[in-house]
């Protein structure tokens, strides 16, 4: 990322509402984050809620929603995404640069 504003929505993307302040880039018309990413978070957050070093493993993170919102719950947990697409990367780092500053992408 070549600046602190690379988080800013670009031409047919949205900044949109994911959970507490936090906020996802989306694509206008394209996959959005859903109720059945919010029950996945859920399930996986309460899967490890008495380990005090929760490690997040998202295979297939897509934008990031998921793993974003598992972040936001365990702000000490270390979470990973993996992801194929290039283009869901691009958002999915952005929307973390907006939320939790670069400091906390380690994988660029």
């Amino acid at each position: 990322l070549a600046s602190k504003y690379d988080w800013l929505p670009r031409r047919g993307e949205q900044l949109c509402n994911l959970v507490g302040k936090w906020r996802i880039l989306q694509h206008q018309g394209g996959h959005r984050w859903t109720t059945d990413d919010l029950v996945t978070a859920y399930v996986a957050g309460n899967a490890y809620v008495h380990d005090s070093k929760l490690l997040h493993l998202d295979l297939g993170c897509g934008n990031g929603s998921v793993l974003q919102m598992v972040a936001w719950k365990y702000q000490n947990a270390t979470c990973v995404g993996i992801e194929a697409r290039e283009q869901a990367v691009n958002l999915a780092r952005r929307s973390i640069l907006y939320n939790a500053g670069e400091a906390n992408q380690k994988g660029k």
